[in-house]
């Protein structure tokens, strides 16, 4: 199996979980559902961009766990730019591993804030494991023929 062929379905599983609700709370009045591509706005740019605007005097632990939920999203492209060279199978593992601890990061702030996951953002995290099989399954393989 080629490894493209797990890549487009995990594109269009990770691409989806922008457009649909990834998480509510108590708090939203106006809108109960916050889609994804929102979430990705406030933790790839709005948080880091008045961080800057502040000098860092902002900086809680909130923000830090923002940003590397948002950090999730430019390993992925980080990832993918990657994928179109054949030689680069560990430096890709080593982004995925680096995911797992933004996956926590968000948990934890969703904890803290009492937000709930809803179906874009399980969306997320299996678009983006779903990029990592193919590289663990050829290490795997490897790994395999290796012991043999």
């Amino acid at each position: 199996m080629k490894a493209w062929h797990l890549r487009l379905p995990a594109f269009i599983v990770f691409a989806a979980s922008f457009a649909l609700p990834a998480i509510t709370s108590p708090e939203f009045r106006a809108n109960p559902a916050m889609p994804g591509w929102v979430c990705a706005y406030w933790a790839n740019l709005v948080v880091p961009g008045s961080l800057i605007e502040q000098r860092g005097t902002g900086l809680d632990v909130d923000a830090i766990l923002t940003i590397l939920s948002g950090c999730a999203n430019l390993l992925v492209v980080a990832f993918l730019s990657l994928c179109i060279w054949s030689r680069s199978h560990r430096i890709q593992l080593i982004l995925v591993a680096a995911t797992l601890p933004c996956f926590v990061a968000t948990w934890t702030l969703f904890a803290h804030f009492e937000f709930r996951p809803l179906v874009g953002h399980y969306f997320w995290v299996a678009g983006t494991l779903l990029f990592a099989l193919p590289e663990v399954l050829s290490m795997l393989k490897r790994l395999e023929t290796n012991t043999q």
